[in-house]
Formats: C-alpha cells, structure tokens, sequence
C-alpha cells in the first residue's frame, strides 16, 4: 500500500474546497492517484473555513477521519469574537468546530433603547 510524500516549504497555501490553508512548510502524505491522504502544516498556521479564521502552531489534516486539527496557541476568530484554546478540531463532513482548554469571549449585540 506504498504512499508518497511531499514537502512543500516558504509561503505555503493550499485549498481542499472550502477550506483555505496558509503556512511555512506543509508535509504531505499521498496514494498512488495522487489523492491526498494526511498533511501536517507548521510555521504560522492559518486557516479559513465558511467565515471563520483560525491561527495555531500546527496543522494535521486526515482525509481518512475527514478532520483538521489544530494545535499549540490557536485562536478562532468569527465576526468580532474570538476564543483561545490549546487545540482545536474541524470535521469537514458535519463542519464541527471543537475545541479544548478555551478561553475567550463573544460579544453579544444589544438591542438599542427605544
């Protein structure tokens, strides 16, 4: 079941459909079709995904378990909130963000005195 792999380092971007990935260097694990099978990402991590930024230390993403993971300092930003956590993941089947060790805050609108 030979695989192959790739690194691809400087200013890196990728994109697997609505999912948009930028980083320093990008190591990447792929078949025989060349359809890729797992990445991991390092170096100023970002990522967008439906309006939602996210930054972190490293990326894994697993087209098996169809899921992004984030990991060391991520930030979540959507709208004028953001959250801190230790990691996150995405599944890019359900399109679940879940996070660990957060912290954060949302800012939520109020309506104006009548």
């Amino acid at each position: 079941m030979g695989g192959r792999a790739l690194v691809l380092a400087g200013n890196v971007s990728a994109r697997l459909g609505e999912l948009e990935i930028a980083c320093a260097r990008i190591d990447v694990q792929y078949d025989e079709m060349a359809n890729v099978r797992s990445a991991r990402g390092s170096g100023g991590v970002r990522a967008k995904f439906r309006g939602v930024q996210a930054s972190a230390s490293t990326l894994g993403l697993d087209m098996k378990k169809r899921t992004l993971s984030l990991a060391g300092r991520v930030r979540v930003l959507h709208g004028s909130g953001s959250i801190s956590a230790e990691s996150a993941s995405l599944d890019l089947t359900t399109h679940k963000l879940s996070l660990t060790e957060v912290r954060g805050s949302i800012p939520i609108d109020v309506p104006a005195p009548h």
